[in-house]
């Protein structure tokens, strides 16, 4: 495992309103996956990859892309970067199909136009950090809560002001991001009423570690544990 330890001081902050949250200050990350223009694959030799590189994936926020964004534009959501998502995808956030959906399953009438609540965690999709507060609570604090906001669990602001202390503020380990967004769906824009949504999933299948590298220990490979007697042999 590696970390990057990164003063404060030396990231470039920029000032953004995040659902629920006053102006702040901090940083947006994502990640993208990019590979040679050219691949040569051959029979009797190594591959070949020549060419420029090609941007053929990214990631910021979870399940913007999945679930958000149409599926005639995924392709084109992961060859852009995101100074162009105001332009190409807000439609996506602010008249969000996974509402029209679930109130056509369930018979609910989430609002599913006009979702400023939204776009204001999805567009631009970067994973927003305040960079103002001081440390947030991990998974087996006694205040930690896997809903985040929704759940009571804020931090206050270099202003005091009380902000989400985890997703979509950063985003921790054991922040339940599908019932996050889900729950957000159905209960913005004004969150004057919280309707809780979830994937029935509450927690992760082992304990989150409180030290570096925080993630959970790993399963074992091809003899489980949870599979007590059960061995599986690869031949070749």
């Amino acid at each position: 495992h590696y970390s990057i330890v990164i003063p404060v001081s030396d990231l470039p902050n920029f000032t953004y309103t995040g659902v629920l949250q006053p102006q702040s200050t901090g940083v947006g990350v994502y990640a993208s996956v990019s590979r040679p223009r050219i691949t040569l694959r051959r029979n009797n030799g190594p591959d070949a990859a020549s060419g420029a590189m090609v941007q053929v994936n990214r990631l910021g926020n979870p399940l913007f892309n999945e679930v958000l964004v149409s599926l005639a534009d995924k392709d084109n959501y992961n060859r852009t970067s995101p100074t162009s998502d105001a332009r190409l995808f807000a439609k996506y956030a602010q008249n969000p199909e996974v509402a029209v959906l679930i109130n056509a399953v369930y018979g609910t009438s989430f609002q599913t136009t006009n979702r400023a609540d939204l776009v204001a965690v999805f567009i631009p999709d970067v994973i927003r950090v305040n960079t103002t507060t001081g440390p947030t609570t991990i998974p087996g604090d006694a205040a930690f809560n896997r809903l985040s906001f929704i759940g009571g669990d804020t931090i206050a602001n270099g202003s005091g002001a009380q902000i989400p202390a985890g997703w979509p503020n950063g985003r921790r380990f054991g922040d339940d991001a599908v019932d996050i967004a889900l729950t957000a769906v159905a209960s913005g824009p004004t969150f004057s009423t919280i309707t809780k949504v979830g994937d029935n999933v509450d927690a992760n299948d082992t304990v989150y570690n409180r030290t570096f590298p925080y993630a959970a220990t790993p399963n074992s490979g091809t003899e489980n544990s949870k599979d007590p007697g059960m061995m599986i042999n690869v031949g070749f």
